[in-house]
């Protein structure tokens, strides 16, 4: 015979059966994988409650302002390293009869004399340059034997510019004949230090000085010249020059 248990003294069948009843739905491995308490809507859920509105409003917006952030930033990111500017290549278009003509002229003793220099500039950048100045000083054995100046010039974007700066060397007699001396021996060369003032107007007028020191002219060596109008180098005679002025106005 099956014996009754003797219900629990002093507790009321009522109240057992509440004891006995869980607050909360069970939950199951797999969403307490998924739960993420830094999420208000899983909160609500695990309470079994209905976000307000407001919460889920704003949680929305938040997110929406994160992605948004991070395209902004992703794209000025590709700006400007697509925009930062990139010092121009440069090369010395003067062939053998223009250093020629500038040796003559320290033969003869005019030492003070200018000339001309033409100057090939590649801007890779995809914005224009001005340069608005430039200078600089040759050096022939450690000494300082001349100057030249840099004139304003406009570079575009992906193009090749062609400039003139004016040079004057003065070295003393003993240095012109050491320097006549190495021409004709075919090891004349000359160092070159120089700065530029560069400027972008298509970033705000952005503006960057350019220092070049060491440069280094071998007059009687063929240089790089595929910047150069005629890339040849000239043995007996030279093509006219052609340039175009510029309007900064």
């Amino acid at each position: 015979q099956e014996q009754e248990q003797p219900e629990s003294e002093g507790v009321c069948p009522p109240i057992q059966d509440a004891l006995s009843t869980p607050l909360l739905p069970a939950t199951s491995s797999a969403n307490i994988d998924a739960f993420d308490s830094n999420n208000p809507q899983d909160l609500y859920a695990m309470a079994d409650m209905d976000p307000p509105t407001h919460m889920g409003r704003l949680y929305q917006f938040c997110s929406y302002f994160y992605y948004v952030a991070v395209a902004f930033i992703v794209l000025l990111a590709i700006v400007v390293i697509y925009l930062y500017p990139i010092i121009p290549d440069y090369n010395v278009c003067n062939d053998a009869v223009a250093w020629s003509g500038i040796i003559s002229q320290i033969v003869s003793f005019h030492l003070g004399a200018s000339f001309e220099i033409l100057i090939s500039i590649k801007n890779v950048n995809h914005v224009n340059v001005v340069l608005d100045k430039g200078s600089g000083v040759f050096r022939y054995d450690n000494a300082q034997v001349g100057t030249f100046t840099i004139p304003p010039a406009y570079s575009a974007a992906m193009s090749i510019t062609d400039i003139m700066i004016i040079a004057k060397l003065e070295p003393d007699k003993f240095q012109a004949l050491q320097i006549v001396a190495d021409y004709h021996a075919g090891k004349l060369v000359l160092d070159a230090d120089f700065t530029a003032d560069l400027r972008v107007p298509g970033i705000f007028n952005f503006g960057l000085k350019y220092q070049d020191k060491g440069f280094v002219i071998d007059i009687s060596q063929i240089s790089d010249r595929s910047l150069c109008h005629c890339p040849t180098w000239g043995a007996d005679s030279t093509e006219p020059l052609r340039f175009l002025e510029l309007d900064y106005n």
